[in-house]
């Protein structure tokens, strides 16, 4: 499952990331795969691919640059890494994202998020 929403990149892993301006809540909500929606309690309580993404929502509004700013910093803090190593690929303007995290192997990753959820 991980597998398709996760692909390698130079030197990291990316993913697509549906980003909620602008809420009351800051957190990654779901992991949605081909329109069914696993639940992952994270934080508080090519193509554009919407198959395979993270919804995450977070408090900035999209002026300014802000919520994406917000964006890289919450996925910087929940894989543990710095924000450098996170950057935004495509989708600036957009609410879906392709986002990737440098210095991350893609087998790393079942273990980080079963770690993030375990710590919700």
């Amino acid at each position: 499952m991980l597998k398709t929403a996760f692909s390698e990149a130079d030197g990291g892993i990316e993913f697509y990331v549906r980003l909620t301006p602008g809420s009351k809540v800051e957190a990654i909500h779901e992991f949605v795969v081909e329109n069914q929606q696993l639940t992952l309690l994270m934080g508080p309580q090519q193509n554009r691919r919407e198959n395979a993404l993270f919804k995450i929502s977070v408090h900035a509004k999209p002026t300014d640059n802000q919520a994406n700013i917000a964006l890289v910093k919450l996925i910087s803090e929940q894989f543990e890494t710095a924000k450098s190593n996170v950057s935004i690929v495509s989708g600036m303007k957009s609410r879906v994202k392709r986002v990737c995290i440098s210095g991350y192997r893609l087998e790393d990753v079942p273990q980080r998020i079963a770690a993030i959820v375990a710590a919700a």
